[in-house]
């Protein structure tokens, strides 16, 4: 009797240990936290809230990771992450975004950049749209796609004795991730006419960065 109950208790033991080390149906899936950016595009769009007794130059910033390819349309395709800073918020004597730190914030002073949001818009039949920082994840898996708004943190810009434009971001999402995100790109020169600019107006004036092949803007017109 006393071996019939032992060998219970092992066949019992045994279920348990082999419940207990099967695999989950889904393991959790992996976001890169920390991406390399290779690629990036800037907006000038001039001193847009000078309505509103802001005097501060606005930009957009685009970054993108390796596996994004950017086309001359607009267009993307690939998967990847890609970061997307607006408005930033820059001194008026600059059309480029200068070097330094820039904080995410709401103040809408020189080095900073708005946080993200969404908006439905009544425009748009409804749609939402985001304003702000997030970080866009372009995955392969399905559904796999998504978006982070980020409302905290800062982003670094250093320019390199190599005339190297560098990168770093330390960041926190709306569900209180902790993002960062880094890059080097060869800037060498922007082909930045000024008289193009009107900054009466809103500009949007496109700057291609790929790797080391800097190219001309793809386009600047005024609205």
């Amino acid at each position: 009797m006393k071996e019939q109950n032992l060998l219970n208790l092992m066949v019992l033991t045994l279920f348990i240990v082999l419940v207990g080390c099967k695999p989950s149906s889904e393991a959790e899936y992996y976001y890169e936290t920390n991406p390399e950016y290779t690629q990036g595009l800037e907006y000038f769009y001039g001193s847009y809230y000078a309505k509103y007794g802001n005097s501060n130059n606005v930009a957009k910033l685009l970054l993108f990771t390796k596996g994004l390819a950017l086309h001359a349309d607009n267009k993307m395709t690939g998967y990847g992450q890609y970061l997307a800073l607006s408005d930033v918020f820059i001194p008026a004597s600059d059309t480029l975004l200068p070097v330094g730190v820039y904080t995410i914030s709401e103040s809408k002073e020189a080095f900073t950049a708005l946080p993200g949001k969404m908006f439905k818009s009544v425009d748009l039949g409804g749609r939402d749209y985001l304003t702000g920082a997030s970080l866009h994840y372009r995955e392969l898996a399905d559904g796999k796609s998504k978006t982070e708004l980020i409302t905290e943190g800062s982003f670094t810009l250093k320019l390199s004795a190599e005339n190297e434009l560098t990168i770093t971001c330390r960041f926190r999402t709306k569900e209180g991730k902790e993002l960062a995100g880094h890059g080097k790109i060869p800037i060498k020169s922007f082909p930045v006419n000024l008289d193009l600019f009107s900054l009466t107006k809103k500009s949007s004036c496109l700057f291609v960065l790929n790797g080391s092949d800097i190219q001309d803007y793809a386009h600047c017109s005024e609205q």
